[in-house]
């Protein structure tokens, strides 16, 4: 039986995590139970931020925006900071924007509240009226999934690591002092260290060493238009339940915008939907009006693994050697930089460089982000 040091189960974050591992030295090994990494990952919009109400998210997020630009010194992987732009619609919203500013600005955030007038500078069109305030953080912006998660790849392989394709987790349990994987039914490794980021199906992994992890999948759709010439920079989102969605203008001239319908029952499903593209329209349209005229080229699904309040669940459990990294709510690509780095460091040397304690799996649940 193979004998390794660290078993990553799950290729979105868990390539992140993998990455820094390598680096460090560590003898690991990445399970992705699919052809290619991150289902998930691979299923986002590819934006990044750092405008939360949670302190470490914040703080997470702003750390990640600073790995993904020094990625960019080294091979493009179309990162560029053109801001969120975050719209309240109501006056509950509207006052949970400005305390967040206040703290934002505590962790030297450049955040700003930005009027009417100002909106529709930024997006002509867009009816500024209805929103009682929006913020706007320049440092926010985007990346391509396909290749961040490619710069990991061959990275963990560059520093030693392993990549397994095709590997499902099929059996986990506690032998001894080691953990023995059994994967697609017939093969079986060992190892000191695992790591659960295995997304829509990390709790039923946990499941396996008798861990119950509250996280639950919501579905989302994304479409993406045609290509025109350059309308703005920003990510507009809308909070609402009626009329909820984000999108925001690639690089290519391509728009990418999503929502997660609350009709649509949350279990594991990939397949895109009609009655998605009828309400998406809808509410696109009602933001910013040309997008009627621009032509679908392309729809998937994917899905946010959320927890009760909104926060990832990180670190480690009860069972000595099994860490998480699960329950991303929909962050997991614009946490992943600084998550690998600091999971990295947790599991060689017991100590994080960022306090992520709010994030452990055993925590009050009570307290919600209120930016997912």
């Amino acid at each position: 039986m193979q004998k390794i040091d660290v078993a990553v189960i799950g290729g979105g974050v868990g390539s992140a995590i993998a990455y820094y591992l390598a680096l460090k030295g560590i003898d690991v090994v990445l399970l992705e139970k699919e052809a290619f990494l991150g289902r998930t990952t691979r299923a986002c919009a590819g934006a990044v931020r750092a405008q939360f109400s949670d302190p470490t998210s914040i703080m997470v997020g702003k750390e990640s925006i600073k790995i993904l630009a020094d990625f960019q010194k080294k091979e493009d992987i179309k990162f560029t900071q053109g801001g969120y732009l975050l719209l309240a619609h109501s006056s509950e919203l509207a006052k949970s924007f400005k305390e967040n500013i206040k703290l934002q600005r505590s962790f030297g955030l450049e955040v700003e509240e930005v009027t009417s007038l100002d909106i529709n500078k930024m997006i002509p069109g867009l009816p500024a009226s209805e929103y009682l305030l929006a913020t706007f953080c320049p440092f926010d912006g985007q990346a391509n999934p396909f290749l961040v998660l490619d710069f990991y790849r061959r990275n963990i392989l560059n520093y030693g690591g392993k990549i397994w394709f095709k590997s499902e987790v099929t059996r986990l349990f506690r032998d001894g002092g080691h953990f023995i994987i059994e994967i697609n039914q017939k093969q079986r490794i060992k190892a000191e260290v695992v790591v659960n980021a295995g997304g829509p199906w990390a709790r039923e992994i946990a499941k396996m060493v008798g861990i119950e992890v509250p996280s639950y999948p919501e579905r989302h759709e994304i479409i993406v238009t045609e290509r025109v010439a350059p309308l703005f920079e920003p990510m507009i989102v809308e909070f609402s339940d009626e009329n909820g969605c984000y999108l925001q203008q690639k690089l290519d001239g391509s728009f990418v915008i999503c929502a997660s319908l609350p009709t649509v029952p949350n279990k594991i499903n990939f397949t895109p939907s009609f009655k998605f593209i009828q309400e998406i329209r809808r509410r696109a349209t009602r933001l910013v009006p040309v997008l009627g005229y621009l032509t679908i080229v392309r729809h998937w699904a994917g899905h946010y693994i959320m927890t009760p309040d909104g926060k990832p669940i990180v670190g480690a459990t009860p069972l000595p050697g099994f860490y998480l990294a699960v329950g991303l709510c929909g962050h997991g690509f614009m946490f992943s930089p600084m998550l690998g780095k600091l999971m990295a460091e947790l599991i060689t040397t017991g100590r994080t460089s960022l306090d992520i304690s709010s994030w452990i799996f055993k925590r009050d649940y009570s307290i919600p982000e209120i930016l997912k």
